[in-house]
């Protein structure tokens, strides 16, 4: 499950934290710098919920010791959308075999 936790960054990424198999994409490196925060809070204490954003509805999850986490930078989609990689683009819903 992916969920959206704003855009991107100035520099067009974001920042992806995996939690277990759910994913959140926070906007700047200053929100995943408060929710680390918050997770290494919860692992002091042995457990809790952490909201995995700044805003008021964000969605909790519950981070113990045995939680998976991972921190990392998106990649800027847009950038990588410019690569010519020298593919050709085939519909396959419109395509016809000879």
């Amino acid at each position: 499950m992916l969920r959206w936790r704003g855009g991107g960054n100035e520099a067009g990424l974001g920042i992806v934290v995996h939690i277990n198999r759910d994913q959140f994409i926070l906007a700047t490196s200053e929100a995943a710098d408060r929710l680390r925060e918050r997770i290494a809070a919860a692992l002091r204490a042995g457990g809790a919920f952490v909201a995995m954003g700044d805003h008021p509805r964000a969605p909790e999850v519950l981070i113990t010791p045995s939680t998976p986490v991972r921190i990392e930078h998106a990649p800027d989609i847009a950038a990588l959308a410019e690569v010519d990689d020298g593919a050709e683009f085939v519909d396959f819903d419109t395509y016809r075999l000879p």
